[in-house]
C-alpha cells in the first residue's frame, strides 16, 4: 500500500485525512496505522483545507474538491485517478501540474522517488488545470463573486415566495413586505 511505502522513510511523516461524512465506513486499517508514531489520522476533526497548512505533499486515492484545494495550496501532488473518470483533456492539464496514475504501485513508485531525491516529476507553476477547472477568471474574486450569486438567488427565491396581498387572509394589511 502507499501508506506502508511512506512508512518506509523515517524523514516522512504521514497524515492521512479519511473522507469525513459521519456515514463513512472506517477502514479497518485505520487502528494498525492509527498505532504508528509517524502517523496521524484525522476523520472529522478538522477539513482538508486546515490540513494543508501542515503538509509538504498531498496524495489523493479519490480526486474531488480535494483535488482543486490542494491544486490551489500550490502542494506537490500524488493522485490516483483510476477511482473517477477525468475526461482526456483534463487528465492531460492534470498530468502536467499532478503526478497521476490509475495503479496504486505506479504512484508508490513515483513517491519513493520523490521521498528520496526530493525531485517533483511535475510543474508546480502550472495552473491550466486549476484554472479551467476550479477558479475560473483566476482573479482572486472567486468567492466574493459567488457570494454575491448566493445573495442574488436568495433576494431571487424570496421574492417569489412572497404571496401577494391578495392571496393572504389578511390581505387588507398595508405595506406588507
Amino acid at each position: 500500500s502507499i501508506i506502508r511505502e511512506i512508512l518506509k522513510y523515517p524523514q516522512a511523516g504521514l497524515l492521512v485525512k479519511l473522507f469525513p461524512n459521519l456515514l463513512y465506513r472506517r477502514p479497518p486499517w485505520v487502528d494498525y496505522y492509527r498505532s504508528q508514531k509517524s502517523t496521524l489520522i484525522i476523520w472529522n476533526q478538522c477539513t482538508f483545507t486546515d490540513l494543508l497548512e501542515y503538509s509538504d505533499s498531498v496524495i489523493l486515492d479519490w480526486p474531488s474538491t480535494a483535488l482543486l484545494q490542494a491544486l490551489a495550496a500550490g502542494k506537490p501532488l500524488f493522485v490516483v485517478t483510476k477511482h473517477l473518470k477525468i475526461f482526456p483533456q483534463a487528465l492531460e492539464m492534470l498530468k502536467r501540474r499532478a503526478v497521476c496514475t490509475d495503479e496504486t504501485q505506479e504512484l508508490s513508485e513515483t513517491l519513493k522517488a520523490y521521498l528520496v531525491t526530493g525531485q517533483y516529476p511535475a510543474d508546480l507553476d502550472d495552473t491550466s488545470f486549476l484554472k479551467t477547472y476550479g477558479n475560473h477568471l483566476d482573479d482572486g474574486k472567486s468567492l466574493e463573486r459567488a457570494f454575491q450569486l448566493v445573495m442574488k438567488n436568495l433576494k431571487d427565491e424570496k421574492l417569489r415566495a412572497l404571496p401577494s396581498q391578495q392571496q393572504m387572509p389578511c390581505h387588507n394589511i398595508d405595506n406588507f413586505t
